[in-house]
């Protein structure tokens, strides 16, 4: 049996005013959309685990 690799990734999101980027993070965390979403001010921090096999698409 093959060892496991664990590989840890960060991503930082940048980008004009009302352009989505929360709501793509929610997407992707929370598996969740929302119409409205309340304006971020400041920074926002979510963390995320996922098990990725070999040769699957994210």
């Amino acid at each position: 049996m093959a060892a496991q690799r664990v590989c840890h990734f960060k991503l930082v999101l940048l980008g004009d005013s009302a352009v989505g980027k929360s709501c793509l993070v929610v997407r992707f965390v929370r598996d969740e959309f929302f119409e409205f979403q309340e304006p971020t001010i400041g920074g926002q921090l979510s963390t995320h685990f996922a098990r990725i096999t070999a040769c699957s698409p994210i």
